[in-house]
């Protein structure tokens, strides 16, 4: 399991990630080949300042922290939108990604690793899509967020991250 903070750039949209992320993966040998098998994404939605929007961090169908020599690893995700109780109320579904078309992140290591912590990781090269499933309110999104964007007009940082590893009994 791994937890990390950080902050998310996607387009004008800034969000500060100061709940803990929370991956949980097994990975080992099975026949002597290296396998990963996902276990779930927590992160609690955080409000975007400025803006009455929620941004929920979720799985979007493919991980892999295998690390090499370019990269720390890599994680699909789907950012979920939320209005609140905004008077102009999102769908439910409202999105950045969709999971026909989710960001694609490809975390490379930035900082020195500390004892008992992990390098802080970031991408500044991925692509953001435009708002799915938002109906009426997505082109207006779009407009505003400056979706889609380019690579380099984007950028996640994770830190301070932690990893544990435990037996599958002691999981949550």
């Amino acid at each position: 399991m791994a937890t990390a903070t950080g902050s998310l750039k996607v387009g004008r949209l800034k969000v500060p990630l100061d709940a803990p992320l929370t991956i949980t993966h097994a990975e080992g040998r099975i026949d002597g080949e290296f396998h990963q098998v996902f276990g779930g994404l927590a992160a609690a939605p955080v409000r975007a300042p400025g803006t009455p929007l929620r941004v929920d961090l979720r799985y979007g169908g493919s991980f892999d922290f295998h690390s090499d020599d370019e990269r720390v690893g890599e994680l699909a995700l789907i950012l979920g939108l939320d209005s609140g109780h905004a008077p102009a109320r999102l769908p439910r579904g409202c999105a950045i990604g969709s999971a026909d078309a989710p960001v694609q992140l490809t975390l490379t290591g930035v900082s020195a690793p500390e004892p008992g912590r992990l390098p802080a990781m970031e991408d500044r090269r991925f692509a953001a899509p435009r708002t799915s499933h938002c109906g009426r309110l997505g082109p207006l999104l779009d407009r505003a967020l400056e979706l889609p964007a380019s690579p380099g007009d984007n950028r996640i940082r994770l830190q301070n991250e932690t990893r544990s590893i435990r037996p599958y009994t002691e999981l949550p």
